[in-house]
C-alpha cells in the first residue's frame, strides 16, 4: 500500500483535508465550505469553530475509504508563521491533527495557513526560481512576501515586503458585494457583473482611490468611495468595474516597486487570485515588463 501524508486546515471559510503521496501528488481532497447567512460578512470565530466540528462527520466518512497508509500529519495552526499569529478556528486543525497522528503513531508537524497557500501556488510551477515574491490575496490577507526556498529540503522561509494597514482586497470585494446584495464570499458574483468590453480607457485618474505609497497600503478610502457611488445611484456594473480596476492598478504599483531594480518572479495565490479578470489584466500589463507572473491553479487558490 502507498504511503500517504495528511494535511488539515480549518480556516474562516473552509474545512480542508488533503492526502498526498511521497512525491507530493494529491490523492484525495475534501473541502467543506462554511455556511454564512445571507447579508452577513463572514462568521464569528465561535460559529466557525462549531461548523468545523460539525463537518468532521462528513470528512471522517470520506477518509474512511482511502487506499494507503498515513505516515504523517500536518496541520495549519495559525494564519501566519510569525509570533503572536493566532485565530481560534485553527485550534480545530491542531487538535485533530495531533489526535490522528497520536492514534496512528506517526509524525505530526505544524505549519501556517499562509504557507499552505504559497505551497499550493508553487505546485507544478517548475520554472519559478528558488527566490521569488508571493502575493497572498485572500478574504483576510493582502500581503507581498519574499520567499526563499531551501535547496536541501524544499522547505521555505518568507519575509514580509508589503501588507495592508486596514482591510484586505478580499474583504473589500466582499463588503461591496454584500452591499450590492450578493452572497458571501462575493468574488464570483461580482466577477460575473464585469462588462465584457470595457478596458482601462474607461478608467481615469479621478477614479483611482486605493492608496499605496512608500510601502504603505490602504483600502478603506476606496471602500468609502465605492459605497458613496452606489448610494448616489451610480450604475452597479460601473462601480464593480471601478473596484477591480483599482485593485489591478494597486497591484501594478506594488509589482513595479518590487521589480524596480531587477527582474523578478512573482507568484499570486489565495482566493482572490482565482479571479479571471485580475489574472488576465495583470498578464496583459506584464507582457513586456520586468516581472514574470505566475498564478496558482484556480482549484488551488481557495482554502
Amino acid at each position: 500500500m502507498s504511503n500517504l501524508f495528511l494535511g488539515i486546515d480549518t480556516s474562516n471559510y473552509t474545512s480542508s483535508f488533503c492526502l498526498v503521496d511521497e512525491q507530493g501528488k494529491k490523492q484525495m481532497e475534501i473541502k467543506k465550505p462554511l455556511t454564512v447567512k445571507e447579508g452577513r460578512l463572514g462568521l464569528r470565530q465561535q460559529e466557525a469553530v462549531f461548523q468545523h466540528v460539525r463537518n468532521m462527520e462528513t470528512v471522517a466518512t470520506q477518509l474512511n475509504g482511502i487506499s494507503g497508509v498515513i505516515r504523517g500529519v500536518s496541520s495549519s495552526v495559525s494564519p501566519r508563521k510569525v509570533e503572536g499569529s493566532y485565530m481560534p478556528v485553527f485550534v480545530v486543525s491542531r487538535m485533530l491533527g495531533k489526535l490522528i497522528a497520536g492514534l496512528l503513531h506517526v509524525t505530526y508537524t505544524e505549519t501556517s495557513h499562509q504557507r499552505g497557500h504559497i505551497r499550493a501556488g508553487m505546485e507544478d510551477l517548475d520554472p519559478i526560481g528558488d527566490s521569488f515574491t508571493a502575493f497572498h490575496l485572500s478574504g483576510g490577507t493582502t500581503e507581498a512576501l519574499r520567499v526563499d526556498v531551501l535547496a536541501e529540503t524544499g522547505a521555505f522561509n518568507e519575509k514580509m515586503v508589503f501588507e495592508s494597514s486596514d482591510i484586505s482586497i478580499g474583504q473589500l470585494i466582499d463588503r461591496i458585494g454584500v452591499y450590492l446584495g450578493k452572497p458571501f464570499p462575493s468574488g464570483p458574483a461580482l466577477e460575473a457583473m464585469l462588462p465584457k468590453e470595457r478596458g482601462r480607457e474607461a478608467f481615469d485618474k479621478r477614479h483611482y482611490k486605493a492608496f499605496f505609497r512608500e510601502g504603505q497600503l490602504n483600502l478603506s478610502g476606496l471602500e468609502t468611495y465605492l459605497k458613496k457611488q452606489l448610494d448616489q445611484k451610480e450604475d452597479p456594473q460601473k462601480v464593480v468595474f471601478l473596484l477591480f480596476e483599482n485593485i489591478i492598478q494597486l497591484l501594478e504599483k506594488m509589482i513595479d516597486e518590487i521589480t524596480e531594480q531587477k527582474e523578478e518572479d512573482v507568484l499570486f495565490t489565495g482566493g482572490v487570485s482565482s479571479n479571471e479578470y485580475i489574472r488576465s489584466r495583470l498578464s496583459e500589463l506584464y507582457k513586456n515588463k520586468k516581472a514574470n507572473l505566475y498564478f496558482c491553479k484556480k482549484e488551488n487558490c481557495t482554502d
